[in-house]
């Protein structure tokens, strides 16, 4: 008697691949574990974390790759929390479990573009290369949600196709093989990474002004102030209607985080004013002849 061939060389056999539904209910599974878990460290940290602010994308990255990371390597059998309830789990194309350093940078390709839109990245970079950077992850976060959708045959997106892995059924004993990504899906993931920087840079030149460009030195003289740890600057306009006539003002918003060193703070405060009044090219106009307002918090 001949031996029944293995389910993975079943001729005609295919993986159990994980539907799109399973993958999102255990990603909202996760998302509601790790948002309990930075609630937690919020109450916890809430000083640090104000003092660093925006820098404090970097803590909730280190969690957040090191939960998927490890647990969806073959360290945590290949299954999150919410990939157990959904009975999925991430294997390579040969059908064992990933390594940790393919897991680990799996989750980090996936994640990065969500994190690093918070960072300030333009008060440690070039602002030109900040901007393009931000673009660019933001066409990677696109790219990642369209392949997640619409690459039906293997659901795989770019985190999976950089470490050839792959989300089937937990019970599939068969595996993946290479499998291959439709053309169609490369050309759609270049006209969206290229878009994602160009529409932005058009709209930023055509709105380009001198107020932009002397609020964001501003930001850069506030942050080297000994008692700031992190300063933000964001102009928005507010629009009022009274009598029957619409009314706007340009407002222009500081966060600032003090460090311990700050003993005064409404002069502080005063002082971080006058320097956005005065750099601004708008700003000491109207505060001249308008009268400038300043509230702090």
């Amino acid at each position: 008697m001949t031996a029944a061939p293995a389910p993975q060389d079943v001729p005609g056999a295919a993986p159990q691949i994980a539907g799109l539904w399973r993958r999102l209910f255990a990603l909202s599974i996760d998302g509601l574990i790790l948002a309990l878990v930075g609630g937690c460290l919020g109450l916890v940290l809430s000083d640090y974390l104000s003092r660093v602010g925006g820098w404090g994308w970097t803590i909730g990255f280190a969690i957040v790759v090191i939960y998927f990371g490890v647990l969806n390597s073959g360290t945590g059998g290949g299954q999150t929390i919410g990939k157990r309830l959904a009975r999925i789990r991430v294997v390579g194309s040969d059908g064992k479990e990933l390594s940790l350093d393919k897991s680990l940078a799996r989750a980090a390709v996936l994640w990065i573009p969500y994190f690093l839109s918070g960072a300030p990245l333009e008060l440690v970079l070039p602002m030109w290369f900040a901007g393009i950077l931000t673009y660019l992850m933001f066409g990677v976060g696109l790219s990642i949600v369209y392949l997640f959708i619409f690459n039906r045959k293997t659901r795989q997106s770019l985190h999976d196709q950089l470490v050839g892995s792959y989300v089937v059924m937990a019970d599939s004993v068969m595996a993946p093989g290479a499998g291959t990504l439709w053309r169609g899906h490369y050309a759609v993931i270049l006209a969206i990474m290229i878009l994602a920087v160009a529409v932005p840079l058009a709209v930023r030149q055509l709105g380009q002004s001198e107020l932009y460009s002397s609020l964001l030195a501003s930001q850069q003289v506030i942050t080297k102030e000994p008692a700031v740890e992190y300063a933000r600057i964001n102009v928005q306009t507010d629009i009022n209607i009274e009598d029957g006539k619409r009314r706007s003002r340009r407002l222009v918003l500081v966060r600032v985080v003090l460090s311990s060193k700050a003993t005064d703070v409404e002069a502080l405060a005063n002082k971080v004013a006058r320097l956005v009044l005065n750099t601004s090219p708008e700003g000491g106009k109207h505060g001249r002849d308008r009268g400038a307002g300043l509230v702090w918090i």
